[in-house]
């Protein structure tokens, strides 16, 4: 398991991204684990303990692990879609404070690519 700990700000030159250390920047950490790894890619588990925008998207970006298919922070874009997925979502309930978990599975095309 490993984590980053890096603050995400405005991006100075695209008004759509996000980047490390930009403009008002806040805190941001990401927790990660790999689960299994392939000839040029890998099934990542990832966990933000922070919610900021693109938080995922930009520190992946920023470890030098883009995520497949990113139209803004993987210029090796050669899928259709990003590869990212919430298969997992814990929330707890505003008024009654009761926990919810929702599970969606890996969709097809990601087990394709």
């Amino acid at each position: 398991m490993g984590k980053i700990n890096l603050p995400i700000g405005y991006d100075q030159t695209d008004k759509r991204k996000r980047a490390i250390n930009g403009p008002n920047a806040k805190k941001a950490l990401t927790e990660y684990q790999v689960i299994k790894e392939y000839k040029n890619k890998s099934l990542v588990e990832i966990n933000i303990q922070t919610g900021r925008t693109h938080q995922i998207r930009v520190h992946m970006q920023a470890m030098g692990h883009p995520i497949i298919g990113d139209p803004l922070y993987n210029e090796k874009n050669n899928v259709d879609n990003m590869l990212l997925h919430s298969w997992k979502l814990k929330l707890i309930t505003p008024y009654y404070m009761q926990t919810k978990i929702i599970v969606s599975p890996i969709p097809e095309e990601f087990k394709i690519v």
